[in-house]
């Protein structure tokens, strides 16, 4: 239909078809509402259903075409509905419904998600393949307790059964990321209290990824202070040259692959403005000698 809607029309014209028969009555609130439904919001996001036919209790015949199913409820608690289907790499929405309130969507919340699975949403990445977007945002801890609550009256209501098993894995990975991340701080404790015994400066590149990093640039200005007071002239702190100190590293590098790149330029344009010499000391023998056989006189 949006291929051709010269034919559509033609059609129409001739009586063959009937737009009723085409397009749904809601059409108007349909177009309305995708814009929003088509958004994959974390937080609007009630719960995503993998939709499987063989689990539906109606005949096959009026059984939905749907891959997944996705609940969204709105601030203004309207409901948003969006069918998605298979489309050989990706999916693409076949359905799009909206209502005014839970009680209005109940009937079809009903009919799509009994006995089906359910999920929640934790994180998105979006991704434009056109500019190269880039983006990923994360559904963030209350939130997610929140969630699951919510969820968990889905799967009673509806019979649904949940399937949290990637958050759970993901939990247990984080968990076992700050066990090993408390065991390494333990260690670097240990040698914090070493510095503060000798009052010795810490090298802040080895607590750079850890939380303990602050107290190290703390513990470091203070060090310092004494001679910083005992010197009017010093008036910045140890942590704040340092960070200044490793800032005009980072743009002295940058100079320094400037002035390579530069260099390099310089050395092609040389190299060019060489060649093109040599061809115009050529050409200027070459029209030497064509005006030098030119001026001889032709033998009679």
């Amino acid at each position: 239909m949006c291929e051709n809607p010269y034919r559509i029309h033609k059609l129409y014209l001739e009586g063959i078809i009937k737009y009723e028969n085409l397009f749904s009555p809601f059409i108007i609130q349909k177009i309305e509402s995708f814009k929003e439904n088509i958004k994959i919001n974390i937080c609007e996001t009630e719960l995503v259903c993998k939709y499987d036919k063989s689990r539906a209790l109606i005949s096959d015949e009026l059984t939905e075409k749907y891959d997944y199913i996705i609940v969204k409820k709105y601030t203004n608690d309207k409901f948003g509905i969006l069918g998605l289907v298979n489309n050989i790499s990706y999916y693409v929405p076949m359905s799009n419904q909206l209502y005014n309130s839970f009680d209005e969507a109940l009937e079809t919340l009903n009919k799509y998600l009994k006995n089906q699975e359910v999920t929640i949403i934790t994180g998105v990445n979006y991704f434009n393949t056109l500019t190269d977007f880039d983006k990923s945002s994360y559904l963030p801890l209350n939130n997610k307790i929140d969630k699951i609550k919510n969820i968990k009256s889905y799967k009673d209501l509806f019979n649904c059964s949940l399937d949290l098993s990637g958050d759970y894995e993901y939990s247990i990975k984080r968990l076992k990321e700050n066990r090993n991340n408390l065991f390494e701080d333990n260690d670097l404790i240990d040698m914090i209290v070493d510095s503060i015994k000798m009052g010795k400066l810490m090298d802040t590149k080895i607590f750079r990824d850890t939380n303990l990093s602050k107290i190290i640039e703390a513990f470091n200005d203070h060090l310092c202070s004494t001679t910083i007071n005992s010197n009017n002239s010093i008036s910045e702190s140890y942590s704040k040259i340092k960070k200044d100190l490793e800032t005009f590293k980072s743009k002295l590098l940058e100079t320094e692959e400037s002035n390579e790149d530069l260099k390099e330029k310089v050395d092609y344009l040389t190299e060019a403005n060489q060649i093109l010499k040599t061809e115009n000391t050529e050409y200027k023998e070459t029209e030497t000698k064509i005006l030098e056989l030119l001026s001889k006189k032709p033998r009679m």
